[in-house]
């Protein structure tokens, strides 16, 4: 695609074309790893209240059981 005089029209609209591509790709690719992220700690949170309420309810059973 280099010709003997430089770059010519063609060549530079291929580079621009393929470098938007690889920019689009790119932030596809950030974008959907923020998402998974979010989602991922949105879920870890729903599992850590699950757990702390879990053994909230366990402590409450040990203590009303404990006998005097």
């Amino acid at each position: 695609m280099l010709k003997n005089d430089g770059f010519l029209l063609n060549d530079a609209l291929i580079s621009v074309l393929i470098t938007s591509l690889i920019s689009v790709i790119v932030y596809s690719c950030i974008v959907v790893h923020v998402k998974i992220q979010e989602k991922l700690q949105e879920e870890s949170q729903i599992m850590q209240d699950d757990f702390d309420l879990f053994f909230q309810e366990i402590d409450l059973c040990e203590t009303i059981e404990e006998p005097y």
